[in-house]
């Protein structure tokens, strides 16, 4: 149950004695408006949605099979016990279907969400809106999805997905953020504190660890190392980049988009790619070292150490 008309609080969520669920949700002062109108309670008002007539506020009256015991949700305390009892339905509902719960107190499923049977699913996992999991995956831990698509076989872990596909067979986490407008393949392998905004992961391809993608396409079997940035906003426009099928890009290093980075090209670590790199190229893209042997003998005789 969530506000409409611009977050207000709301009321009218109401119940029978069978646990069959109506959610009138509008906003709060045009459900008090509607009592004064009427000139009943809110529970009143309850039993006469229940019993399948409309209200003069755009309430659609349902019939139901005992609208003489309900709940009528108008203060904080009614809404959490309604909310226990819309709660407890779905989780009942998707345990009978074969969703293995392991701790059903500690899970938090919208209505519309959509588990497919022998999905595993560990305590304190947030499912909300229209997210769909497919069979064999494993929610472990501390995840929250919203309007997220899973496919099959994959696992999750202490991670965020918001309005964004993932593909089966993939692992995402410990605490990755994928954020909307982001599609990953199939077998790819999102690590821990990677966040990927709007973009686009081929199959087979991996970002294990500390990597920012923002707006940008990345083909199939490339390897992003440790602390790859895609360097997106010019502080003015966001720019997209694209990296083209077996790219190999080392540890630390900066795309500064738009760029692109060709098929199997390598990016050696700690460069930062400013202009498109051809296909099986090597970019290198840092100063070369300098070693002063004897330096620090030196300044320490000279008493500057």
């Amino acid at each position: 149950m969530q506000a409409v008309g611009g977050g207000t609080a709301t009321s009218g969520a109401l119940l029978s004695a069978k646990r069959e669920a109506l959610a009138m949700v509008m906003p709060r002062e045009k459900w008090f408006a509607a009592v004064q109108s009427y000139a009943l309670s809110a529970r009143e008002i309850a039993k006469m949605l229940l019993s399948g007539r409309d209200d003069k506020e755009g309430g659609q009256g349902h019939k139901a099979t005992a609208p003489e015991a309900c709940i009528a949700v108008d203060d904080g305390p009614s809404f959490c016990a309604a909310y226990g009892i819309l709660r407890e339905t779905i989780i009942s509902r998707h345990l009978a279907a074969g969703v293995l719960l392991l701790d059903p107190r500690r899970t938090i499923i919208e209505a519309q969400v959509t588990i497919a049977p022998g999905v595993t699913i560990y305590p304190d996992n947030v499912l909300m809106g229209q997210t769909v999991i497919a069979e064999g995956c494993v929610l472990y831990p501390n995840n929250r999805l919203q309007n997220a698509r899973v496919g099959r076989d994959t696992t999750l872990e202490s991670s965020v997905l918001l309005d964004c596909e993932v593909g089966g067979h993939n692992t995402v986490g410990p605490f990755a953020y994928l954020r909307p407008g982001t599609k990953v393949g199939d077998h790819c392998r999102i690590g821990d504190f990677v966040e990927v905004k709007n973009s686009s992961i081929g199959d087979h391809t991996k970002i294990s660890h500390l990597t920012y993608v923002g707006d940008s396409d990345l083909g199939q079997n490339i390897n992003l190392g440790c602390g790859v940035v895609f360097v997106n906003y010019d502080g003015k426009a966001k720019k997209r980049s694209i990296v083209e099928d077996n790219a190999f890009i080392g540890c630390n290093c900066n795309l500064v988009a738009p760029v692109t980075v060709g098929e199997n090209a390598y990016i050696a670590a700690g460069s930062t790619v400013v202009e498109n790199v051809p296909p099986d190229s090597l970019y290198v893209a840092r100063c070369r070292a300098t070693i002063k042997e004897g330096w620090v003998t030196r300044r320490k005789e000279e008493g500057k150490l």
